[in-house]
């Protein structure tokens, strides 16, 4: 008997409602910021992910995820070379917010990282 195949998600979802495209995954669905910070921990680096921000009335924003994210790769280094995402926020400002974020950070990476 074979054993069956096993694909462990490498795209991580963060909305608090919405679920994710069906192309694009696997998917990891994960509705707060803490939920996602445990999802990396337990599994490492998510190769994708797509961001919401506003996740409900007194809970974490998106944008505190994507930079708790920055924050692990500069004391571990260990987002992915391919590493990609998506803010599908529906708040314009956060959105923004999100993709200048995690922009600013990866091209100051591959400076960093492409310096002899």
């Amino acid at each position: 008997m074979e054993t069956p195949t096993v694909t462990r998600p490498t795209s991580l979802f963060l909305d608090d409602e919405r679920f994710p495209p069906e192309k694009g995954g696997p998917w990891a669905i994960v509705r707060s910021v803490e939920a996602a910070i445990a999802w990396v921990e337990a599994n490492g680096f998510p190769s994708y992910m797509s961001f919401d921000n506003d996740l409900g009335e007194g809970m974490q924003e998106g944008w505190r995820f994507a930079q708790w994210l920055i924050d692990r790769d500069l004391d571990r280094g260990d987002m992915p070379e391919d590493f990609d995402f998506f803010a599908h926020s529906r708040n314009p400002v956060r959105q923004a917010d999100i993709e200048g974020r995690l922009r600013a950070y990866m091209a100051y990476r591959a400076a960093r990282c492409s310096d002899p």
